[in-house]
């Protein structure tokens, strides 16, 4: 089994780094359909009409202690913890779905202190004011060793027990001391999970456990810029988001993505995943109590040219509207197409704010190119030929192992293991990457989407400092017929990552991550072509004279 989230950096410079900033081919077409490019970034993914939707007054929200409970422990010495956090009911009279909230771990003086439970509060409210019955609780009692070296996740489960024995008491009728009239306001069957830091990792534990004593799987699981240690091949199988901020400072390789790039290869996986990047946003200012700016600011600013910080506020903003479409679509009750529907183009900015943003669900999609499939440099994922024309491809392995890394300054997040990635490389415009597509898998009329997850290395010198990149996409069909879109430049996942090359006698990387994402093309954009009798896909760079990219697979969905 795989552990995760580990301490580690690419590389000893990558060290260096933040102790130094902390101290300061085809046959010519018989006919050529070329209609107008197709952005595949939806800049503004929240002016998406939204369907109509029950309407909520505004919530109660108030903070609860429900007095003393124990910990027993293998040591012989329990340990007395009180159940404690913030709580948000909608009006109505309704059975409601439960959000539970778990903080991360940081300084506090008092275990019993609810503060960073109380940090998540706005989340709270705001859940609360769209329906959901939410609960962050107060789980510190779970880290601390005054009580001895915690074991496991013993302690971890006994408060989340506690939790749920005492709401299950209060929506039978009975208030254990929340002060609100919770009868038949809860669905406990409705259970979904926030977690953030350390969090994300525990809400894990805490469904697994719930399953183990009999109780359904999670609806739905949002990590905020998670950390910690999994297994992952234990983790339910259920719709989950992943949040993570671009200058995450306390949690720096931005280690979430190695569970989405986990989940993304799962092919027993059925449930969607979604992964978010968040332009100029830190680790701490998504709790109201952690208002300190993490180490990742600082490093942010040793880098030329970079995005605007977000504030504390906007920060916050953003993850209430996240959660609130994430816990939408999971519902059904309000979905967010741009984020979480295959046929839709990716999302380039959401609530005001430049994203990156990806979504896999290996159930439904058929790779094409994979760099993890390849049977040869000439043969694809499909079976098909693979022929380049003034096109350079390489496989080549992405890990924050020095002597294992063989992608240079690239740096793609999630401190990688062994990642292997295909560059591809042009030097004069023209040059064509085509996928050949056996007779027997031509027909690719039940596919919603196209999906190529990649990024541009900004490291590399065929890359024009500053400029994002562009290329188009043809499908072409055994008649003859051709059909082009372009990925232009505002395509999210050609995106530029500015910062600067760092170099010393151990190793070159980039100052920033050039974190791989989903550009997505709705098979609809594909026109006067037989869908039916694809017999080859191809890659033309011909938007610009030069460029290298990394690109991981190129999937169908259906």
């Amino acid at each position: 089994m795989s552990n995760l989230f580990r301490t580690y950096r690419k590389g000893l410079l990558f060290i260096l780094l933040v102790v130094v900033i902390g101290m300061t081919a085809s046959c010519a077409p018989k006919k050529t359909a070329e209609p107008p490019p197709v952005a595949p970034s939806n800049p503004e993914a929240e002016k998406t009409p939204e369907p109509e939707q029950e309407v909520f007054g505004k919530p109660t929200v108030k903070s609860f202690d429900l007095g003393v409970a124990e910990i027993k422990q293998s040591s012989g010495k329990n340990m007395p913890y009180h159940i404690n956090g913030v709580i948000g009911v909608p009006t109505g009279t309704s059975p409601r779905p439960v959000v539970i909230i778990v903080h991360g771990n940081h300084p506090v003086k008092k275990y019993d202190d609810p503060i960073y439970a109380e940090g998540f509060t706005y989340l709270v409210e705001d859940l609360a004011e769209q329906g959901y019955l939410a609960l962050s609780v107060n789980v510190f009692a779970h880290r601390i060793w005054e009580y001895g070296e915690p074991i496991g996740n013993v302690r971890l489960n006994a408060i989340m027990k506690d939790h749920f024995d005492k709401l299950d008491q209060a929506v039978k009728g009975t208030d254990p001391g929340y002060g609100l009239d919770l009868k038949n306001r809860a669905n406990l069957k409705q259970v979904s999970y926030i977690g953030h830091s350390q969090g994300g990792t525990e809400i894990y534990e805490i469904a697994l456990e719930r399953m183990k004593q009999g109780s359904p799987p999670p609806d739905g699981m949002l990590l905020v810029a998670p950390g910690g240690a999994l297994e992952m091949e234990r983790l339910p199988d259920v719709p989950t988001a992943f949040l993570t901020p671009q200058y995450d400072g306390d949690l720096s390789g931005l280690i979430g993505y190695r569970v989405f790039d986990f989940y993304s290869d799962d092919a027993k996986r059925s449930s969607w995943t979604a992964m978010t990047y968040i332009y100029g946003a830190n680790h701490n200012f998504f709790n109201s109590k952690l208002e300190g700016k993490d180490d990742g600011v600082q490093r942010a600013k040793e880098n030329d040219n970079l995005r605007k910080r977000l504030t504390a506020a906007e920060q916050r903003d953003f993850l209430s509207k996240y959660a609130v479409d994430f816990l939408g679509t999971v519902y059904g009750t309000n979905p967010n197409e741009m984020l979480y529907e295959f046929n839709q183009p990716q999302a380039g900015s959401l609530y005001g704010h430049p994203v990156l943003t990806s979504l896999v669900q290996p159930k439904r999609m058929t790779d094409v190119w994979n760099a993890d499939k390849e049977q040869s440099s000439t043969q694809n994922a499909m079976g098909g030929a693979i022929v380049t024309e003034g096109v350079s491809i390489r496989t080549e392995v992405e890990s924050y192992i020095p002597n294992k890394d063989e992608t240079g300054a690239y740096m793609h997040a999630g401190e990688q293991e062994g990642m292997k990635l295909n560059r591809v490389n042009w030097q004069k415009g023209g040059g064509r990457l085509t996928l050949e597509i056996p007779e027997d898998k031509r027909d690719l009329s039940g596919m919603q989407s196209l999906s190529l997850y990649m990024a541009v290395d900004s490291a590399n010198k065929l890359n024009a400092a500053g400029q994002n990149q562009a290329l188009t996409i043809t499908l072409h069909d055994t008649s003859g017929n051709e059909s082009k879109v372009v990925l232009d430049s505002s395509t999210p996942a050609l995106t530029y990552q500015q910062g600067k090359l760092l170099d010393n006698e151990f190793m070159a990387m980039w100052s920033t991550f050039a974190p791989l994402s989903t550009a997505r093309i709705p098979m609809a954009s594909f026109t006067d072509i037989d869908l039916k009798q694809v017999d080859r896909l191809s890659l033309v760079f011909d938007q610009t004279d030069q460029g290298s990219l990394m690109i991981r697979n190129i999937r169908l969905v259906k």
